[in-house]
């Protein structure tokens, strides 16, 4: 009998012990899943990409735009083959930093040029000529950061050639440049 009463209380114990475990392992698992919601549910809470996740356009990959819940910041990756450049432009309503990822060449913000290289950052304050070319044997790779977001949206809807769309203007290149 004696054991019979020890064993008892032994068993509710751990009983209770491991519903407790249970309902704290589910209560971790909702907060994670909380946490880590995919680009389909609401991103008003904000979200998490990969590397090769986002919005593709051409040779962007706009990771944050209005589209996905900011008003007031844009950001992408462009990758800049061997040999070609950004075109001179301006964005006449938005401040941009180009931050250089991978590769080198040299970038041109209003009348300065200056070699870049991985780790390189580029500011331009709206309204202010710039550009970016790669003289490198690889490809470069470029994060753009935008405020507002207005430089997504000319991508999206942008039309070959010179000329202005959504506040930005490219300077029209000479024949012989890519």
């Amino acid at each position: 009998m004696d054991r019979k009463i020890l064993i008892i209380p032994l068993f509710f114990s751990l009983s209770l012990f491991c519903i407790m475990l249970i309902t704290q392992e589910n209560y971790a698992t909702n907060i994670l899943r909380e946490g880590t919601k995919s680009n389909q549910d609401d991103d008003s809470n904000g979200f998490i990409l990969n590397m090769h996740e986002g919005t593709r356009i051409n040779r962007h990959l706009i990771k944050v735009d209005k589209h996905v819940g900011s008003e007031n910041l844009g950001l992408g990756v462009y990758e800049l083959a061997s040999g070609l450049k950004v075109p001179i432009h301006k964005h006449e309503h938005e401040d941009e930093i180009l931050v250089i990822d991978e590769g080198k060449g040299i970038g041109y913000v209003g009348n300065k040029s200056k070699e870049v290289k991985d780790g390189s950052i580029i500011f331009i304050p709206k309204g202010v000529w710039h550009g970016v070319h790669n003289t490198d044997s690889k490809k470069m790779k470029i994060t753009w950061i935008v405020s507002p977001p207005i430089f997504p949206e000319f991508l999206k809807d942008k039309e070959p050639g010179s000329g202005e769309r959504h506040g930005h203007i490219y300077k029209k290149l000479n024949p012989d440049e890519k």
